[in-house]
């Protein structure tokens, strides 16, 4: 955590570290894929949005509502992003928190330029409540505004819904239907990942081996972010080294954190085999994490999800002893 800076006012300090998160995401946004080619992955969802794309642009006819469906960290908002650039509109990305009110959507909406297109991204938009999403619904299908007094408001620009969502079963049917369009992110492979890595290397002046990006590649389960992640540790340490990369940023060759890993230990500590509560109870963790943790577990067939509970599978318990093994290493290392 950054520390504050001496002799400054609560507002210096506030201004400090909203700067520093708009460097953050600057350097983020820096590392997104700026072209279709760069987009690695998800090849037969681009050609699809392609044609749709390219179908509606001889139609003169603006993109229909968009969904993305996938896992945290796998590139939808990037997606998104292109779509925009695509249609030559603006590109507003909006994270739905679960605080964030309709009022507040109405008034950005509202406030959009007249003028110009627009794409506008509900990132999470899971987190709309029930009766939020109802609101939404007359936004999506006849562009109109509802407001809590009764009052209908004719939306006046031109404007493409993209829902992005890692729970699209918390979506109500009616809002789910609304959209015109629905994409599924497919899972990456190692290999479409060593890609990501390799590209990522590039831009950042990173020098790497096959071997390396394949590891990190390896390493980065499956999602971009967890990628960016490992690039962004192997500038810091100067070179793509994995084993180096690794500890910097606590992850596993198999791409596991620290959770994943203490609940796989938790599981074996338990005969192999437990119920939700059990493993709750000895990993110290709430099962809402848990059920979080045990997502990519299961993905990796590292456990299996039975009627007896969560039993550790012998590709969990392989990656379990390198993930110990490696630990003790690092540590060995340090000791010397």
């Amino acid at each position: 955590m950054a520390k504050r800076k001496k002799n400054n006012t609560p507002d210096q300090e506030q201004e400090r570290l909203r700067q520093e998160a708009q460097a953050k995401k600057a350097a983020e946004r820096a590392l997104k894929p700026r072209t279709w080619s760069e987009h690695i992955g998800q090849a037969r969802m681009k050609r699809v949005l392609q044609v749709q794309l390219k179908s509606a642009a001889e139609r003169f006819e603006r993109l229909g509502h968009l969904l993305l469906i996938g896992g945290p960290g796998t590139g939808k908002s990037s997606l998104a992003a292109l779509v925009a650039q695509e249609t030559g509109d603006q590109f507003r990305d909006l994270m739905i928190t679960p605080n964030f009110k309709i009022a507040g959507l109405n008034r950005i909406l509202q406030d959009l330029d007249p003028a110009t297109g627009h794409v506008v991204l509900l990132d999470e938009i899971h987190n709309f409540t029930k009766s939020q999403q109802h609101y939404l619904y007359s936004i999506l299908q006849e562009g109109q505004i509802s407001h809590d007094n009764g009052k209908v408001t004719p939306l006046e620009v031109d404007v493409t819904f993209i829902g992005a969502t890692t729970e699209p079963g918390k979506l109500t049917k009616s809002l789910y239907d609304r959209f015109d369009i629905v994409h599924r992110f497919a899972d990456y492979t190692d290999e479409e990942m060593a890609e990501i890595i390799k590209l990522l290397c590039v831009r950042l002046g990173v020098p790497y081996t096959e071997e390396q990006a394949l590891a990190l590649g390896k390493a980065s389960a499956g999602t971009p972010r967890q990628a960016r992640t490992l690039v962004l540790a192997a500038r810091d340490v100067g070179e793509a080294q994995p084993d180096l990369v690794f500890d910097l940023c606590g992850i596993t060759s198999d791409g596991l954190t620290e959770d994943h890993v203490s609940y796989m230990q938790a599981l074996k500590d338990l005969g192999g085999t437990a119920g939700i509560e059990n493993l709750a109870n000895h990993s110290g963790r709430p099962k809402e994490i848990l059920f979080e943790i045990e997502k990519l577990l299961v993905k990796k067939h590292f456990i299996e999800l039975g009627k007896g509970g969560r039993a550790l599978m012998g590709t969990g318990s392989s990656a379990l002893r390198r993930a110990v093994q490696a630990k003790e290493e690092t540590e060995s290392k340090v000791m010397a």
